[in-house]
């Protein structure tokens, strides 16, 4: 049976891990928001409204300035955009501009239709909460799965020099 452990370790790996990213150039109409809502301001408090009008105003090019490169993910669902703010002055430059095209690139990771239909059965039957803390704890699995011998051992480091040491509750 532990034989079988590693392979079936790197399978799992393969289908939690995401694919390739790559750069796409979309139509802003063809993407998709992931959340139901945003903030009105960035993180630095500048205001959506600011960025519409300097997109209007031809002050950012959405092919050229780099903040304006959008992560997403592209499922069987359509392309979905994590950066919804950016999103949302993209396709409002596009309202307020109906005779240009608007454009966006964006690095897009191809979800495994596997691991999409895991997280559609989560969602599903516990909620949306349960399936994120599901997701965390399979992304962190997967970030630290670097196992050489099935799990069998662990080589422990030593200590790194002029750390501050951190006291921590062991539960």
């Amino acid at each position: 049976p532990e034989a079988d452990t590693v392979p079936r370790m790197r399978e799992l790996n393969q289908m939690y891990t995401p694919g390739v990213e790559r750069v796409e150039t979309f139509s802003v109409n063809d993407v998709k928001y992931s959340q139901q809502g945003c903030s009105p301001t960035f993180c630095d408090g500048r205001s959506l409204e600011d960025l519409v009008n300097e997109l209007d105003s031809g002050e950012v090019d959405p092919l050229t300035a780099e903040f304006l490169l959008l992560k997403g993910v592209k499922n069987s669902n359509g392309i979905f955009s994590s950066d919804n703010r950016r999103l949302w002055c993209l396709r409002e430059h596009q309202k307020r501009n109906p005779r240009r095209q608007v454009y966006v690139r964006m690095k897009i990771v191809e979800m495994n239709p596997h691991l999409e239909s895991c997280i559609e059965m989560s969602i599903a039957n516990k909620g949306h909460a349960d399936a994120a803390r599901w997701w965390k704890q399979i992304t962190t699995f997967v970030a630290h799965y670097d196992t050489s011998n099935g799990g069998t051992d662990i080589n422990v480091r030593p200590p790194p020099r002029n750390k501050v040491k951190r006291r921590r509750r062991h539960s």
